[in-house]
């Protein structure tokens, strides 16, 4: 380029960096694929909605892995138990204390704070499993973890992942 004083200059390089033009469509492509995933229109792949087991198969959980910070989370629980006899049902772990419990269906025989935990006492419902649904709300980000236990080899471990 060549300047005289006081005048603009008289070309310029109007051609894109090579390595700025090679990220644009890697990018562009990540995005839609992220947003796709957090909308859930991926269906049910590995960022939609899952079930845990426990070890026995006593215990069973029904969640989100993904779930937008301040919305609310329901946790679907199954529990099998011994006919007669009242199940205790343990909710730990920091999914349970960065959260607020808003609802918990139907409403159990008892329900104690313990520590760090909640303690709920599900009836006896004959020979079908115990059924109850746990709503959350927890405005904190990233990834939280908790453990629901109905006795020493009845433990599920979730995970969620909250995004702001």
């Amino acid at each position: 380029m060549s300047r005289t004083p006081l005048s603009m200059p008289t070309s310029y390089d109007f051609r894109p960096h090579p390595p700025t033009r090679r990220w644009r469509p890697l990018a562009l492509i990540g995005g839609v694929v992220a947003l796709a995933m957090l909308a859930g229109s991926a269906g049910h792949a590995w960022l939609g909605t899952t079930t845990a087991v426990s070890g026995d198969e006593r215990v069973r959980v029904d969640y989100a892995r993904v779930v937008r910070s301040g919305a609310q989370q329901t946790l679907h629980v199954s529990v099998r138990g011994e006919s007669g006899k009242v199940v205790k049902l343990i909710l730990s772990g920091p999914l349970l204390r960065e959260s607020t419990v808003e609802g918990v269906e139907p409403v159990p025989q008892a329900s104690l704070g313990e520590g760090k935990a909640l303690l709920l006492h599900l009836p006896d419902t004959g020979s079908e499993p115990r059924r109850i649904v746990v709503t959350l709300r927890s405005q904190a980000v990233g990834q939280l973890s908790g453990t629901l236990r109905a006795g020493p080899g009845s433990v599920v471990r979730l995970n969620t992942y909250r995004y702001p």
